[in-house]
């Protein structure tokens, strides 16, 4: 089994997050009230190469709503999409090998996750 999934197969039963398939690279909206009335701003995305449909890069865009004034960033790696503020996840599941912190299952408090390079 990849230690990828077996790393998320233990993780998940942990926090809240789910992936959330609702949620599309191309389309942004508040996290907060869900309103499509949002200002976008291109914040940033890694220079990893790729191509249109299988684009490995992490691309993060900042979303401001115009009827909450809520802030988020909604980020995404190929078609796996998710919003935080702060590295706090917000919607969906991260992609990426940065630290983030999601809300535990259990007791509703902060689970911090962080990767770390092991032989």
């Amino acid at each position: 089994m990849d230690e990828y999934v077996k790393n998320w197969k233990t993780f998940l039963p942990l926090v809240k997050e789910r992936p959330d398939p609702d949620l599309e690279i191309d389309k942004f909206k508040c996290v907060f009230c869900h309103s499509t009335n949002v200002e976008t701003s291109p914040q940033g995305q890694t220079l990893v190469g790729g191509g249109k449909e299988d684009d490995p890069n992490h691309v993060w865009t900042k979303v401001k709503c115009n009827d909450c004034w809520g802030v988020a960033i909604h980020e995404h790696i190929g078609n796996n999409t998710w919003y935080t503020k702060h590295s706090v996840v917000l919607a969906g599941i991260p992609s990426c090998h940065e630290g983030y912190v999601y809300t535990c299952a259990h007791c509703g408090g902060s689970v911090n996750r962080h990767y770390y390079l092991s032989k």
